[in-house]
C-alpha cells in the first residue's frame, strides 16, 4: 500500500514537508498539485528541492488551465510540467474526467457517461490530456519519408518541426493533425519533384480565429514559394481546403510550412515584476545574436529584459513602443552576446502595459 500525505497550502509547499518528513516508513509519498495556467517554474523548483531532500512525490491533481479550474489551456507550461514529471518519474492524475462547464473538464457538457468519447466530445483540456497520456512513454519522431509528387503529405509526418503538437483529428479519414500553431512555428518535409514547373498546392486547414497565414518555403526559410491566408472555418476541427499555385524545381528537396501569422494566443496583462521562462534552447556557437520580439502596446512605456531564467546573467533590456492597440503588432529588436550551449531564457517585465506574441533569435555573421 502507498500512503499519500497532503502538503500545505493546496498541496504545493512540498519543500517544507521535505524538511521535516515522516520517518520510519518506506511507503510514503507527498502530494503535489499544479495548474499550468497559474503555477510555473517556482513550483517545480520547490518540487526539486523536496526530491533532493529525499521524499517521494505524487502529483495527485494537475490541470492545463488556471488554478480556479477554469480558463484556457496553457499548452506550453503544461509541456514543461509533463517533461518535468517524466524526467523525475513522478506519477500523476489529471483533473478532471467530467462534463462540467469549466476549462479543466475533459468532456464537453452532455457527453456520454458510458465512455467511447470521440474527439468532438473532448474539450481542449481533455484533448491535451488524452494526447499526453497516450504518448507518455515517449513517441519517437516520425520517420522522415520522401514523398514523390503528386501525392498527399500528412501534416503530422514532418521530418523536423518547431513549436507544434500533433493531436487527433475528426476530419475525413481520421488520424492526426498538427495543432497549437503559433507565429514562427514550422514543419519541414522531404519531397521529390518529378519535373520542374507550376504545381497546385492544396492544404486542409481548420481555424477558430481569423488572420492566420502560412508560408510555403524551402526548409530554412529561402526561397519562399508563396503564402496563403487561413480563413476562419468555425472551429479547430471544422475543416476546409485552400490552395495556391507555386513554381518548384525538379529533384529531391526539403520544403517547409511556416506560420507567418499564427492567429493563436499571445501573452498579455503584463505588469512590472512579471516574468516568463522558456524551454531550454541550444545556442550552437558563441557570438552576437539579434533578438526580435513581436509586441503590442496601447501607450508604450514598457520595458523588457532578456535574461537567463532566474535573473542572472542579464543579456539586455529594450523599450516597448506605443503601437496603437493591444492587438496592433510591431517587431522590435536588439543585439545580445550569447555563449554556446544550452540556455533557459527568461523575459522579465521591467515596466508593463504591453503584450508579447513571440520572440526569435538569429545569429549575426
Amino acid at each position: 500500500n502507498l500512503i499519500i500525505v497532503g502538503t500545505p497550502p493546496w498541496s504545493q509547499q512540498v519543500d517544507e514537508a521535505s524538511r521535516d518528513p515522516i520517518t520510519g516508513y518506506r511507503n510514503i509519498a507527498y502530494t503535489l498539485h499544479f495548474y499550468a495556467g497559474s503555477h510555473g517554474q517556482y513550483l517545480r523548483d520547490w518540487a526539486s528541492t523536496a526530491m533532493s531532500n529525499g521524499i517521494a512525490l505524487f502529483v495527485t491533481e494537475w490541470g492545463s488551465v488556471d488554478a480556479s479550474g477554469d480558463g484556457g489551456v496553457n499548452a506550453g507550461e503544461t509541456t514543461l510540467w509533463v517533461n518535468f514529471m517524466k524526467a523525475n518519474g513522478i506519477s500523476n492524475a489529471n483533473w478532471a474526467l467530467n462534463d462540467k462547464a469549466e476549462g479543466a473538464s475533459a468532456l464537453t457538457p452532455g457527453a456520454s457517461g458510458n465512455g467511447g468519447w470521440n474527439s468532438g466530445q473532448l474539450t481542449p483540456s481533455g484533448t491535451l490530456a488524452k494526447n499526453i497520456i497516450s504518448n507518455w512513454s515517449g513517441t519517437p519522431p516520425p520517420t522522415c519519408t520522401t514523398v514523390t509528387t503528386p501525392d498527399t503529405i500528412q501534416a503530422e509526418a514532418w521530418c523536423n518541426m518547431s513549436g507544434v503538437q500533433n493531436e487527433n483529428t475528426s476530419d475525413t479519414g481520421g488520424g492526426q493533425n498538427v495543432g497549437y500553431i503559433d507565429t514562427g512555428d514550422w514543419m519541414s518535409y522531404s519531397i521529390n519533384v518529378a519535373a520542374a514547373g507550376s504545381y497546385k498546392i492544396s492544404y486542409r486547414v481548420a481555424s477558430a480565429a481569423s488572420g492566420a497565414q502560412l508560408q510555403l518555403e524551402q526548409a530554412g526559410g529561402t526561397p519562399v514559394y508563396g503564402s496563403l491566408t487561413i480563413p476562419y472555418t468555425g472551429g479547430w476541427q471544422t475543416w476546409t481546403t485552400i490552395s495556391h499555385d507555386v513554381t518548384l524545381a525538379a529533384g529531391q528537396q526539403n520544403i517547409a510550412i511556416s506560420a507567418k501569422k499564427g492567429g493563436g494566443a499571445n501573452v498579455g496583462y503584463l505588469d512590472a515584476g512579471d516574468w516568463m521562462s522558456y524551454p531550454s534552447v541550444n545556442i550552437p556557437s558563441a557570438g552576437t545574436y539579434m533578438v526580435e520580439y513581436r509586441v503590442a502596446s496601447v501607450s508604450g512605456g514598457g520595458n523588457l529584459n532578456l535574461e537567463e531564467a532566474g535573473g542572472t546573467p542579464s543579456y539586455g533590456a529594450i523599450n516597448i513602443p506605443a503601437t496603437g492597440g493591444w492587438q496592433t503588432w510591431t517587431t522590435i529588436k536588439h543585439n545580445v552576446s550569447l555563449s554556446a550551449g544550452a540556455h533557459k531564457f527568461g523575459i522579465k517585465v521591467n515596466n508593463g502595459g504591453w503584450n508579447l506574441n513571440w520572440f526569435r533569435l538569429t545569429k549575426i555573421n
